[in-house]
């Protein structure tokens, strides 16, 4: 209850691909969704209000079923890959 209560004061959730971006797709919340060992296409979060970042990385997604979730990858570039400028934007967006 306290993070639905959290989140519904918030103006905007940025997060990774984790549980917080479905549940703040469950309420009013814009959401900035990152998203780089698992896909969007996938796994993005249900909601109208959710823009969501991907940069198809040539080791992207790597966290399949197929390999158990496991990855030996310890660069993250996936991540890295994402500019700090575009989330901003993706920000603003959400927020107009």
């Amino acid at each position: 209850r306290e993070l639905f209560s959290l989140l519904n004061m918030a103006s905007v959730l940025v997060s990774h691909d984790s549980g917080i971006v479905h549940i703040a797709a469950l309420t009013c919340v814009p959401v900035v969704a990152l998203f780089g060992p698992e896909t969007p296409g996938v796994f993005g979060p249900l909601s109208d209000r959710t823009v969501t970042i991907y940069k198809k990385s040539g080791c992207s997604p790597c966290l399949l079923v197929t390999n158990y979730k496991q990855t030996p990858c310890e660069d993250n570039r996936c991540m890295k890959d994402i500019p700090v400028d575009e989330v901003y934007q993706a920000v603003m967006k959400v927020l107009l």
